[in-house]
């Protein structure tokens, strides 16, 4: 009975290292392959700067098939869903792109 109860304690550490350990890796990944250019864009000081990086960005989100996913599991809303901010995100896209063609002095 004692050895049963080791094998199921040493069983349950695996399973919660495991688990650690993918959620670790997954969000090292997300933020080296996808996430590192919105980083970088919010401290960017120019407008060029920001818009290579949020098109960046934005590219890396498109190939990361991420559509139609949330950040809930439940209690889902516009707010956590991909789509929605998806489509936020390319508005701030467009909006830099025409920040960027107007003249500094006229500001």
């Amino acid at each position: 009975m004692k050895g049963v109860a080791w094998f199921i304690c040493l069983a349950l550490l695996t399973i919660g290292f495991l688990f650690i350990r993918g959620c670790v890796v997954a969000h090292w990944e997300y933020e080296k392959d996808i996430s590192a250019p919105w980083e970088l864009s919010r401290k960017a000081s120019t407008i060029p700067q920001k818009a290579k990086l949020i098109d960046q960005f934005i590219s890396n989100l498109e190939k990361s098939n991420l559509n139609e996913t949330y950040d809930a599991v439940w209690m889902i809303t516009p707010d956590n869903s991909f789509n929605p901010n998806m489509e936020q995100l390319k508005t701030l896209q467009i909006r830099l792109h025409e920040i960027e063609k107007m003249d500094p002095a006229s500001f």
